[in-house]
């Protein structure tokens, strides 16, 4: 026999009508908030999930707990993002029980997204190099790694191999632990042909 006591049957939008409603009137308590983007995601509202998650990281206070880090990192999509900023003090510190590389690498794609890939693609063919490695300074390791491998792929699938030799050798000698083996040596073949 089978028995779905207390099982929770209400359509999810239902549900989350409901909860909209008590954000609107005023309803900022971190364990609702957390709630209400998780089923604003469900239903599909992103726009709803996002905002009552940047109101969720705003309340968070350290230290983090492992629930609350992995809600940052999922809700963490733009430099812009309160979590962002978190993440990269995150980062920073040593006590930290963060997936450092996970983290690294999901704040190199928004930099990416949001800094890098604009300027490459209105630069008609001829990004400004210096221009984008100025604007990536405030981002750290994350930004500097990023920018290297960016303009590592970019020349090397230019087959520009004069500009691309020291790019990739102080990409590979920075960050060859993060690059997979048979990429690294793709990358550290193709230096060779701009150094002859």
């Amino acid at each position: 026999q089978v028995v779905a006591q207390n099982a929770d049957i209400t359509d999810p939008g239902v549900k989350y009508s409901a909860l909209l409603q008590q954000y609107i009137d005023g309803d900022r308590d971190a364990a609702f908030l957390r709630k209400l983007t998780q089923t604003a995601q469900q239903v599909g509202d992103k726009p709803g999930a996002a905002r009552a998650g940047k109101d969720y990281i705003n309340i968070l206070k350290a230290p983090y707990s492992d629930e609350a880090m992995q809600f940052i990192v999922q809700f963490t999509s733009s430099t812009k993002d309160p979590g962002f900023a978190l993440l990269q003090n995150e980062l920073s510190n040593p006590a930290s029980r963060l997936n450092r590389r996970e983290v690294t690498v999901k704040l190199m794609n928004i930099v990416f997204s949001d800094v890098i890939n604009p300027d490459l693609q209105q630069s008609g063919g001829n990004p400004d190099w210096a221009a984008i490695e100025a604007k990536i300074k405030p981002y750290g390791a994350p930004g500097e790694e990023i920018f290297l491998r960016a303009k590592t792929v970019y020349l090397f699938n230019k087959q520009d191999w004069q500009q691309y030799a020291p790019v990739a050798t102080a990409y590979i000698e920075k960050y060859g632990n993060n690059i997979p083996e048979q990429e690294k040596r793709m990358f550290q073949d193709a230096t060779a042909r701009g150094k002859q």
